[in-house]
């Protein structure tokens, strides 16, 4: 398959199921041809789901087909730190097609045009990777910084709290709800400085963590499913 075929496919194919959200003011709306994936978004994304007419909205065509497999000479794209690459990438036509490598599953991106193309319904979790990366670069557009940190708050002031991986920001941020604070963000943080001061943003992901973490924590312990089957952590 090449590229202008991937591109004719998605013209071709209805994407009648939907769902439109609303993260902090902007809009999305993810549409497929599997009424399955949306299904599984639902729940996920239940505290951003708009049912009004949204202006300004940015559209996630997702695709449920088998992994495409393209000719062109895939680049790595390797994380500062990370030995091994997640994924591969080429550029053509002003589009950059992105493969994931363990799944096959592929995003197409050229300006604000959105694809995803492959076993979208299995991994539905990088679909919502994928959503909340488009948000964070709507405010990175708007001069925001993005931070490796989680983010709690209370009275409106905010703490951000940046640390390399596992050392421990999720269960910190989780903890200090039981001092009262409001959970922002457990791993993505990003700061917009309007005048004199900044908004603290999160992202619409689910923290991971263990489940000694939750076990411990009586403001979300009910979170584990079945907790007595981690009564010995």
């Amino acid at each position: 398959m090449t590229l202008d075929q991937a591109l004719i496919l998605f013209k071709e194919t209805a994407l009648p199921h939907n769902l439109v959200l609303n993260f902090n003011g902007q809009a999305f709306c993810i549409n497929s041809n599997s009424a399955e994936l949306i299904t599984k978004l639902k729940p996920y994304f239940k505290e951003w789901i708009s049912t009004k007419k949204e202006e300004n909205v940015r559209h996630i065509n997702a695709l449920e087909w088998d992994a495409p497999e393209f000719p062109n000479t895939f680049l790595p794209y390797i994380e500062n730190g990370k030995k091994r690459s997640k994924e591969v990438y080429f550029d053509e036509n002003g589009y950059r097609v992105i493969k994931k490598v363990k799944t096959g599953l592929h995003f197409i991106v050229k300006g604000d045009a959105y694809f995803a193309l492959g076993p979208v319904t299995q991994r539905a979790n990088q679909l919502v990777n994928f959503a909340n990366c488009i948000y964070m670069e709507t405010l990175l557009q708007a001069n925001a910084n993005l931070f490796h940190a989680a983010g709690v708050a209370q009275n409106g002031v905010g703490i951000v709290m940046a640390a390399q991986s596992g050392k421990g920001k999720s269960t910190t941020a989780l903890n200090l709800l039981n001092n009262g604070l409001d959970f922002i963000s457990n791993d993505r943080v990003v700061l917009l400085k309007n005048e004199d001061k900044y908004t603290m943003y999160g992202v619409p992901k689910h923290p991971r963590v263990n489940p000694g973490t939750l076990l411990n924590n009586s403001k979300i312990k009910h979170l584990l499913h079945k907790p007595e089957r981690f009564e010995g952590l």
